[in-house]
């Protein structure tokens, strides 16, 4: 028996220690699994939690002392739940977690811990006599057959000759057995409901029509597993025969036996707190095998009826889960951070042809009216993508973080009527461990309002985001374009030239305009886009080179003194993610610092045409930059920032994008991609430069002093039902953002009144220039009316009153944000103010108060 010792004592936060297994079977598995009862047992606890675990399935819950409420790893009904016919997805849904892999040929095959480990008894469960608050479970997952004489799978023909028709075992044995199998053929396999089960038994087992094999059902638990394998020892049956078999089964498998992972799964209660963490080790990997993605636990709170499901599309989405949902639009995945460039150059940096935002918070969370959890990635965030289900297989709505810690690509090649493929592997996975917080929440405040602010609190105490001053002004964001390549004859001769756009000169004069207009100095911001090295399509940054076309080193310092001298916030912009232009002496050469892609190709990514969906084919194409690259340049840029006098510099894309580099002598994952970005930016700080960052993910809030392009709303897909403000929930109070450029917005009302409803600031992205003046470069679409002329009212008039009625609250705190009704919200103040937001086109009254159509209304506190 295993004796746990309990204190009701609160567990410190303490780093989780690696319970990585051994690499042998025999020495992994400690007692015998069948020692324990299938029941719940209390593993550990705390003055908040207790973590019951259950020892035959390694299924538990938690349950939380203050209101009572049990949160459960899986759910209690899925081995008779009337809409799970087929024994694979029953274990799915058993399973604390699933694993994708490939063999050496590229084909993908699944495992789940209930099927591969638990029913085969390939796990032990630690414990901490001297941590009362945590409990480990270690999982061989995979069959082993060199010491287990019952079969997994076999052919029915020597399943049958050896076991079912011998003479050692008597008839009611034989009946045992066949209750443990089921017999897999073209007959059979048709009779399955699911197309997807169909398909999953071909891919396993490609042969089988030809080949009929016996499988072990799922359903098979540990008692009757002892005595199969009780009655089978008394058969022909050898291990050998079983080899041979498998030899036969899997031809594509390297080896006979299947691949055998090893995951370790550590749970900790941190005060009122779940904290589950998968260790590095257990990416290990056999030879010829590579373990892909880890889905972790991805069943915890499934709801079988009501609730939302929370996801960080944009600024935020819900799922309600109580809506039908068309099968085809009933699932979604967020890559977090953007999709990985490098393994996906046709998906582009700006504008990425699809409607979609940037998922920037690692958090997700599920809730009903019995209480709400709420999950924050904590490691291995850099990897993960979210994923989100609504009434799947056997009516259970989901959500869980799926982490890809061996990527793959794929090289093709044949004729159009024959193509191959070969599936290329970086030479190890990631080395970050994962780990996942789930925050358990009472069912008063499990909405996406009350996820919001427990987040917005987990941000503070971890010294991510700060309070505001008081006094802080609401802010007015202009974005200057300096200049772009153009093709240009020079004497005669065709060249590609700088062309102004907006020169220093310009972006200073139009600066005294705004002020000379009443747009006060501590509220405008100044951020100066391609003003240096060859425009938008940059050169490397590793040195600053002003352009003489642009009013060169005099006129530059003639506008950063100017606005240095009236408090004006000024963030001229360093690119440490691309390098548009590759020229002789720049300290860059694409073969050395470009960052490579998995298949060993030079890494570059095109604009698209916004109008056209296209991307460019010349000067749009930007080079890739290596993540190991990019402190060099940050570090060369800021000394001659600090020549030029700046303060403050902008870092753009830095804060929303991650870029690996799969050189095969210098490889950098996406997780380690990440680090370092946290330490450029962590040099540039302790520098003493101000950082203005684009989105900003989460890990880069600590470094942002002021947000830009921070997304408004989702991204529209079908299978979220509406938007909403999270992002803005949380950081309203602690940080200065805007949205999307207010002129270059494809909806520009809607995006003025998704800032009112978030409480952003405004921005604008204007050049000095004529819009002709683009014709015929790769910006004509991309700042098609950026000419400072063609909004200028508009931006005087919008910020006027944006300025009423936010300076009063923009270091207030959001604390109720409500959807009235269709195309009607409401968000409410720590004052007691609120601004009331009417999307639709007729006129409402909300409380009395007459909200025009395509407004918003400002309703003052009463005191």
């Amino acid at each position: 028996m295993l004796v746990v010792l309990l204190s009701l004592a609160a567990c410190a936060k303490t780093e989780l220690q690696d319970a990585a297994a051994s690499t042998s079977l025999q020495e992994s598995l400690a007692y015998e699994v069948s020692d324990f009862t299938d029941e719940y047992k209390l593993f550990a606890q705390n003055d908040y939690l207790e973590f019951f675990l259950n020892a035959a399935t390694t299924e538990f819950f938690v349950k939380n002392k203050k209101d009572g409420e049990i949160y459960h790893s899986n759910p209690q009904d899925w081995s008779s739940n009337p809409a799970i016919l087929d024994d694979a997805v029953k274990s799915e849904i058993a399973s604390v977690f699933s694993l994708t892999y490939y063999n050496d040929a590229g084909n993908s095959f699944s495992m789940s811990a209930h099927r591969d480990s638990v029913i085969l008894q390939q796990f032990k469960i630690l414990t901490y006599p001297d941590d009362p608050c945590r409990v480990s479970v270690k999982y061989v997952v995979g069959d082993d057959t060199s010491d287990n004489i019952l079969p997994v799978v076999i052919t029915q023909e020597t399943f049958e000759k050896y076991t079912l028709d011998s003479e050692g075992i008597t008839k009611s044995e034989r009946a045992e057995i066949l209750k443990g199998y089921r017999l897999l053929n073209e007959k059979e396999i048709s009779k399955i409901e699911s197309q997807t089960n169909r398909d999953r038994i071909y891919q396993l087992y490609p042969h089988v029509n030809e080949m009929p094999i016996y499988e072990m059902r799922q359903t098979t638990n540990n008692n009757m597993k002892k005595r199969l394998k009780e009655h089978v020892q008394k058969t022909e049956l050898t291990l050998e025969l079983i080899e041979e078999d498998l030899a036969r089964i899997e031809p594509f498998e390297s080896s006979a036996k299947k691949p055998t992972f090893m995951v370790t799964i550590d749970y900790a209660l941190d005060g009122p707190e779940l904290v589950a963490s998968i260790p590095s080790a257990s990416y290990e990997s056999p030879a010829n095998f590579y373990l892909s993605n880890i889905q972790l636990l991805p069943y915890f709170n499934a709801l079988s009826g009501d609730g939302i499901i929370f996801v960080p599309d944009g600024s935020g989405a819900v799922i309600d889960v109580s809506k039908p949902h068309a099968p085809e639009f009933s699932s979604l995945s967020l890559p977090l951070y953007g999709r990985e460039i490098v393994k996906d150059m046709t998906v582009q940096s700006n504008t990425t042809g699809i409607i979609s935002n940037f998922a920037l918070f690692p958090v997700y969370g599920i809730s009903s009216d019995r209480g709400g959890l709420f999950c924050v990635l904590e490691k291995g965030d850099a990897v993960a993508s979210i994923t989100a289900n609504s009434a799947s297989v056997g009516g259970y709505s989901k959500v869980y973080a799926d982490f890809n810690v061996w990527p793959n690509d794929y090289l093709s090649f044949g004729t159009a009527r024959l193509t191959a493929f070969s599936y290329i592997f970086p030479r190890r996975p990631i080395s970050s461990d994962l780990r996942v917080r789930y925050m358990f929440l009472e069912s008063v405040n499990s909405g996406y309002l009350g996820m919001a602010k427990v987040y917005q609190e987990y941000l503070s105490r971890s010294g991510f985001i700060k309070r505001l001053p008081e006094d802080e002004p609401y802010p007015l964001l202009i974005e200057f374009v300096g200049g772009v390549a153009k093709n240009q004859s020079v004497l005669g001769v065709m060249s590609d030239r700088v062309l102004p756009l907006t020169s220093y000169a310009d972006a200073l004069a139009i600066t005294q305009d705004l002020l000379d207009s009443g747009v006060p100095e501590s509220s405008l911001n100044i951020r100066y886009n391609a003003w240096s090295n060859k425009g938008y399509f940059n050169t490397s940054y590793e040195s600053i080179r002003l352009d003489g076309s642009l009013g060169g080193k005099s006129g530059f310092g003639k506008l950063s003194g100017f606005l240095r001298d009236h408090g004006i916030g000024f963030y001229p912009d360093i690119n440490l993610m691309y390098v548009g232009k590759d020229i002789l002496f720049d300290g860059f050469g694409p073969s050395r610092n470009a960052s490579r892609t998995i298949v060993s190709e030079i890494a570059t990514t095109a604009m698209i045409n916004p109008i056209r969906m296209a991307s460019y084919t010349d000067r749009g194409k930007r080079y890739v930059l290596s993540p190991l690259h990019a402190g060099k340049v940050l570090r060369g840029s800021l000394e001659d920032a600090k020549d030029l006098n700046l303060t403050s510099v902008s870092l753009g894309e830095y804060g929303r994008q991650l870029q690996s580099d799969y050189k095969k002598k210098s490889l950098v994952t996406r997780a380690e991609a990440l680090d370092l970005a946290i330490g450029n930016l962590d040099y540039a700080r302790d520098s003493g430069f101000g950082i203005l960052l684009e989105g900003a993910g989460a890990p880069f809030l600590p470094f942002a002093d002021f947000i830009a392009k921070m997304p408004l709303s989702n991204s529209l897909f079908k299978a979220t039902d509406y938007s909403v403000p999270f992002m803005q929930i949380v950081l309203h109070g602690y940080a200065n953002y805007s949205g999307e450029s207010r002129n270059l917005a494809a909806d520009t009302q809607r995006g003025l009144l998704e800032a009112a409803e978030g409480g952003a600031g405004l921005s604008y992205t204007w050049i000095a220039a004529p819009d002709s003046i683009l014709i015929n470069t790769e910006l004509a679409d991309v700042f098609y009316s950026a000419n400072y002329k063609n909004s200028w009212n508009d931006a005087l008039l919008s910020f006027k009153k944006f300025y009423g009625t936010f300076s009063g609250l923009h270091a207030r705190l959001i604390v109720n944000h409500e959807i009235l009704a269709d195309g009607l919200a409401r968000t409410t103040y720590d004052n007691g103010s609120a601004v009331i937001v009417n999307f639709s086109g007729e006129e409402r009254v909300v409380d009395g108060a007459l909200v025009p159509a395509n407004d918003f209304v400002f309703i003052e506190a009463i005191r």
